[in-house]
């Protein structure tokens, strides 16, 4: 509601050009998701509340233990033994009474995490839960949301932003469950207390800016902070292979119909026919002794994305695809196909 408190509460928000009116109405308009409502998740939540986040949601199940209080600084010895996400709640309501906050008092696990993740148009994982940060990752990733990931360990921290349109996940960070927890070591350690603090910062900050579509993110970059040298480094993150994966099983699940040919039918095809066709020959496939009489071009599957420019000079052709393993024949038919090309699929049995 744009009244008098909207105007007075946000007016240093107003005298910003990139956001202004219009990007304040934005932020109210958005819904976050902050998992874990502990050492980052606090300043993150305080900070988007105070920012006018419309509906901030707390995926939190944990109490308030006196351990948390030297990080955790949305609690206070008055809140020992209650349910974090309800005392969140009840202040951060406090800070910023016009907005929405709802808590989940439950652990994010494989049976609610689509359900929860789909009500929100971003995602911060604040959580210290190694395996919980894959669900995350692999949730937001299927869902396509855009989530901004933070950890903290000792004296240093890292945050970036996964899963949007460039398509970076968790799992190009550390691509197994275990790489991670073997990574840092083991799980129980010490935490400056600031640390998690700074990090969480730069997690609300990120959001703020993935809503208003300002400055530059962390796509594709860890941030990286030393807080004994008081220094920051940004690093390019490198896919892994499992983008080859994804693009694997987007390729098979599409709904490309590939036709086969037979060497039967092949080798009897009259002569004028032939020029019509193509055979890419994957990994050098031996049945091409036989006098078939067709051209071809042989590729080892290393090599094909590098070829693929070169087989659309092909357009007016049939591109036959010989491989001994039907479903890389399969996989490298339907590919060819989405790039607008005529192809067949040789089978080798019939």
């Amino acid at each position: 509601m744009l009244n008098k408190d909207f105007f007075t509460r946000y007016s240093r928000h107003f005298l910003l050009h990139d956001i202004g009116i219009d990007g304040q109405k934005k932020l109210l308009e958005t819904k976050v998701l902050i998992i874990g409502v502990g050492g980052l998740g606090s300043p993150v939540a305080l900070y988007l509340s105070a920012a006018g986040i419309g509906t901030i949601g707390l995926v939190e199940f944990d109490t308030v233990d006196i351990s948390n209080l030297q990080r955790q600084v949305l609690y206070d010895s008055a809140c020992l033994d209650e349910k974090k996400s309800l005392i969140a709640k009840e202040k951060l309501l406090k800070l910023n009474p016009t907005i929405n906050i709802i808590a989940y008092d439950v652990p994010l696990d494989k049976d609610n995490a689509e359900e929860i993740i789909s009500k929100y148009d971003y995602v911060v994982d604040a959580t210290d839960n190694f395996y919980v940060r894959y669900l995350i990752s692999d949730t937001c990733e299927k869902l396509e949301k855009p989530y901004v990931y933070g950890s903290v360990f000792e004296f240093e921290g890292q945050v970036s932003v996964f899963c949007t349109k460039e398509g970076f996940t968790y799992r190009d960070l550390f691509p197994n469950e275990t790489s991670e927890v073997k990574e840092l070591g083991i799980l129980d350690k010490g935490i400056l207390g600031t640390t998690p603090g700074v990090i969480g910062c730069i997690q609300a900050t990120e959001v703020i800016k993935l809503v208003l579509n300002i400055g530059e993110n962390l796509i594709g970059k860890l941030l990286i902070y030393d807080a004994l040298e008081m220094d920051f480094q940004k690093v390019s993150l490198k896919k892994k292979k499992l983008d080859k994966i994804r693009e694997v099983k987007k390729v098979l699940k599409s709904e490309l119909k590939v036709e086969s040919i037979n060497l039967y039918e092949l080798e009897r095809l009259p002569e004028d026919e032939k020029n019509k066709f193509l055979i890419l020959n994957i990994d050098k496939n031996n049945f091409l002794d036989k006098e078939i009489c067709i051209d071809s071009i042989d590729v080892l599957v290393s090599e094909l994305g590098e070829n693929i420019s070169k087989l659309l000079d092909y357009k007016n052709k049939i591109i036959l695809i010989a491989s001994s393993s039907t479903d890389l024949s399969l996989l490298i038919a339907k590919g060819l196909l989405e790039k607008g090309l005529k192809v067949k699929q040789i089978i080798f049995n019939n």
